[in-house]
């Protein structure tokens, strides 16, 4: 059997905690194994690394298969799912030239096409990471179309 200290030493100190909720979780549940345990810290500690590249804009590939990511910057052409927020700015979520003149009207189309496809309700059997990023992508999109809509807002 693989110790959990030794697990601790290998993960790095940002695992830790998950290690000892999972020892606890050891503890009382028999038939649960201390290899299984730490395999799933392992993946838990590989996932949250993936998961703060990519929402500091490092990765170009999907957070799920790894495929990389062409022009649908909302979904992965190879699995279909959802993919963190990027780094485009309101402009470029929106697909709206950037300047101060803009189309209110395809502002408003685009807005509700994407809304359509991002909103969190279109998520709820799907895992809690597609959740999550459902609900960053939907929240991000009011944001920037409550901000775009607004010529004093725009300007800023």
């Amino acid at each position: 059997a693989t110790s959990l200290a030794g697990s601790s030493q290998r993960l790095g100190p940002t695992c830790n905690n998950s290690l000892l909720m999972l020892r606890a979780s050891v503890s009382d549940r028999p038939g649960l194994s201390v290899r299984w345990c730490t395999d799933n810290a392992r993946n838990l500690h590989a996932h949250k690394h993936k998961e703060h590249a990519a929402h500091e804009g490092h990765m170009d590939g999907c957070w799920s298969c790894e495929a990389k990511l062409k022009e649908d910057k909302f979904f992965c052409s190879s699995c279909s799912r959802i993919q963190p927020p990027g780094a485009d700015n309101y402009f470029g979520m929106l697909c709206c030239p950037q300047r101060f003149d803009i189309n209110l009207k395809q502002l408003e189309t685009n807005y509700w096409k994407l809304q359509m496809r991002l909103h969190p309700d279109r998520f709820h059997g799907k895992s809690s990471v597609e959740r999550e990023y459902s609900s960053l992508q939907a929240s991000l999109l009011n944001n920037a179309y409550n901000t775009l809509k607004h010529p004093h807002l725009r300007a800023k």
